[in-house]
């Protein structure tokens, strides 16, 4: 494929869909289909320089689709030009990392998603995509320091946050237009930098703070227009020697004092005496801002007082008087703002949450109201009530109003300077969603929660920062606390605390957080205790088998009071003490009644207990057949009355064998003697050893094997087979490998556990 036809496959992923093949095959248009003669460059709106693609220009052409990251492939590019079409979804990456791009123009269209990280364009000069839909902060590299851009326009947008630093470095830039967004923060002095800007435009956002003096540095500027924000303060004098200065609009902000009388002249502003006749007496300090307790109506000429009933302490009103002194109407003002999603929800002491929207209840009457004798609010304490919607400036308009507590709800937006005017001393707006800053007029009001008491004024005390919290949600000396990083996340709104989610929702997000914790927490300790269980039973059943067997399966019997009091035993000893009780029982066997005199119990349930009960019982049956009484004696498996009880059981002829700690001594029904003290142990070794030889040798003890052994067996025992039994046994019943894990386990016939 030639390079011509490469640039042709990228130029027709723009035409998409049924509406974008209807727009390429309009007759009046050239080219933009695969079925064309003409090469890419004769395409309408496509600019070329020796045959690479430069320029894309389609402004207007009701072109309908979406961006495609193919553009990026056009590395030679240095114009986009498609405002004014219907283009629809994000700005691919690709197109912000073309190398060579200069013009990139996509304003009054229907983007959406967010701004790209960084434009890499060492030559980029115009960055136009005003009037969309692109929402989010804008980065701190959008356009690289080292560019010579001239313009940004962003305007009506859905962007928030602040005006990055790095939009201050752009040394070449003449117009930055950001308004009608969500911009916050304030205007930094770093704005005094841009020595050859002539126009800005940051009306209608959220900015607060005031007017920086340096604004006057670029001596170029044409156009300043701040109006609509929460900016205060007064106006800097300094804007009086900017040249060429046209227009200057500052109404609707916070702002106090009086206009410069240097600032007053016929060609600033010169619109709002646009409709005055020419012979009337003109006050042009009226043009910038109307005088405090009055307004414009008309947005014009001329300012007229506020009436009686309302007052406005702000310089530049436009439109009516906007604050009612009446406080009935402002406590109703601050209940419709805080209600959009409904009533607010009832109290803890029963108080009905909708009390506020009663005209017929009394004012000190209202949930979370105190007032004074002379029935002025002082106190407004609605945390927790599930308060929906934005908080009004107009609350900071009640004279009285000493304590203000809206914490722990769910309001948004952005937290007025208004409240300065109210003599405030505790203000709690913690664990909402409230954006921006705190205004600096609120930050250098005295008493305010205890600011300037201790320190310097500072924002701190009114409300942590966004990326901060506290516990309380703000500077507590009292308390000793701080606003501090939020290592879990990164808070976005103004006083957070618990780092974790604020509103109404956190308690339910820690719950369940906390619960998922808990669950896997659980599981792991699971799998471990499990896994560690078997290990060390398998460590014991192997350890158990190489020892004999005999008394791993005695010491699991041993009653608990019984294990508590028995000092620790290596495996040796614990099987020498199951060695000479099992002696005891086999010198007794072959009686018709048990070593505890009580007669053969029922066959137990138990698969391993039934086994030995009818090793027991057979041994007995050929015992009384009128055999040898030694050798009976010697072979018969003890029979038990409950097998479990043999553990349990506490006597002197079963418990003082295995007791190390006992001092006393048992005499068996055997005639041996055995001590209970630890000092025997050795004797008691050498005794069971040759007591085990003994019988090892002796051919009743094969008689009675046989009779222990199954019937098939002992029927080749009878008609004198020369085998010999105990191997027989070994081959048929255990297997030949129990011959070398010791005679215990075939002697017995007891289940390793």
């Amino acid at each position: 494929m030639t390079k011509n036809e490469d640039d042709e496959e990228i130029l027709l992923s723009l035409v998409q869909g049924t509406e974008g093949k209807a727009w390429a095959s309009d007759s009046s248009r050239v080219g933009w289909t695969s079925n064309n003669e003409k090469e890419v460059c004769q395409w309408d709106g496509i600019e070329c320089d020796n045959k690479n693609i430069i320029a894309i220009v389609l402004a207007t052409s009701n072109l309908s689709a979406s961006l495609p990251s193919e553009l990026g492939k056009l590395k030679s590019i240095k114009k986009i030009k498609l405002d004014m079409n219907l283009i629809r979804g994000t700005i691919p990456s690709e197109i912000a990392k073309l190398p060579n791009l200069e013009v990139l123009d996509l304003s009054k269209n229907m983007i959406t998603g967010s701004l790209p990280s960084s434009f890499k364009s060492p030559n980029l000069q115009l960055l136009a995509l005003r009037s969309n839909r692109i929402n989010g902060s804008i980065p701190t590299k959008l356009i690289s320091a080292t560019s010579s851009c001239k313009e940004v326009s962003l305007s009506k947008n859905q962007i928030y946050g602040t005006i990055p630093s790095s939009f201050y470095e752009l040394s070449k830039l003449d117009t930055l237009d950001l308004s009608n967004n969500r911009i916050s923060g304030t205007i930094s002095e770093q704005i005094g930098d841009l020595m050859v800007l002539q126009n800005l435009y940051l009306d209608n956002n959220t900015l607060v703070g005031s007017i920086p003096s340096t604004l006057a540095n670029p001596l170029g500027l044409n156009e300043i227009w701040l109006n609509d924000n929460q900016l205060s303060g007064t106006i800097p004098i300094q804007l009086s020697e900017l040249p060429s200065l046209r227009s200057l609009f500052l109404h609707n902000n916070k702002l106090t004092g009086e206009v410069p009388s240097d600032l007053c002249s016929e060609l600033l502003n010169a619109d709002f005496f646009r409709s005055t006749p020419k012979e009337l007496d003109k006050n042009y300090c009226d043009a910038i801002a109307c005088p405090s307790d009055h307004s414009a109506p008309k947005n014009a000429y001329p300012c007229s007082p506020c009436f009686n009933e309302h007052y406005n302490p702000y310089i530049g009103q436009w439109g009516p008087c906007a604050v009612d002194v009446n406080q009935r109407a402002i406590m109703k003002t601050f209940y419709d703002k805080t209600t959009l999603e409904g009533s607010w929800t009832d109290g803890e002491d029963g108080t009905k949450g909708d009390s506020w929207a009663n005209d017929l209840n009394f004012l000190c009457d209202f949930t979370g109201v105190k007032c004074n004798d002379s029935y002025h609010v002082i106190e407004i304490n609605v945390s927790n009530r599930g308060l929906h919607g934005t908080l009004p400036g107009e609350i900071g308009f009640l004279p009285y109003l000493k304590v203000l507590n809206v914490s722990d709800n769910d309001l948004s937006g952005f937290l007025p300077s208004d409240l300065r005017w109210a003599p405030l001393t505790s203000l709690d707006i913690s664990g909402n969603r409230i954006e921006g800053i705190v205004p600096p007029t609120l930050c250098a009001k005295g008493d305010l929660n205890s600011n300037g008491r201790v320190d310097d004024f500072d924002c701190d005390h009114v409300a942590c920062p966004a990326l901060l919290f506290s516990p309380s949600g703000r500077r507590n000396v009292a308390k000793n606390e701080y606003c501090e990083p939020c290592h879990h996340k990164i808070p976005l709104y103004l006083g957070f605390k618990g780092c974790k989610r604020s509103g109404a929702s956190s308690d339910v997000f820690g719950f369940v957080f906390a619960s998922i914790t808990l669950v896997i927490a659980v599981f792991v300790f699971m799998i471990v205790y499990v896994s560690f269980r078997r290990r060390m039973v398998s460590r014991l059943r192997d350890k158990g088998a190489n020892e004999g067997g005999i008394a791993m399966y005695e010491f699991s019997k041993v009653n608990k009071n019984e294990s508590i009091n028995t000092e620790s035993k290596t495996m040796m000893e614990k099987y020498m003490a199951s060695s000479v009780k099992i002696d005891d029982y086999v010198a007794n066997a072959g009686k018709s009644r048990n070593v505890a005199g009580m007669p053969y119990p029922n066959e137990p349930k138990n698969p391993q207990m039934a086994a030995i009960y009818k090793t027991a019982k057979a041994s007995h049956q050929v015992n009384n057949t009128g055999m040898d009484s030694s050798a009976s004696n010697s072979a018969t498996l003890f029979p038990l009355k409950n097998l479990n009880e043999m553990g349990h059981r506490k006597t002197d002829s079963s418990v003082s064998s295995r007791s190390i700690g006992s001092n006393g001594s048992r005499k068996s029904n055997g005639s041996r003697k055995s001590s209970g003290s630890r000092g025997s142990l050795t004797s008691e070794r050498k005794m069971a050893y040759a007591k085990r030889n003994q019988i090892n040798n002796n051919s009743a003890y094969q008689v009675n094997q046989g009779a222990r052994s199954p019937v098939h067996m002992q029927k080749k025992m009878a008609s004198g087979s020369g085998k010999n039994l105990r191997d027989t046994q070994d081959q048929s019943s255990m297997g030949a490998d129990n011959s070398k894990k010791g005679d215990a386990r075939v002697w017995l016939d007891v289940p390793i556990v």
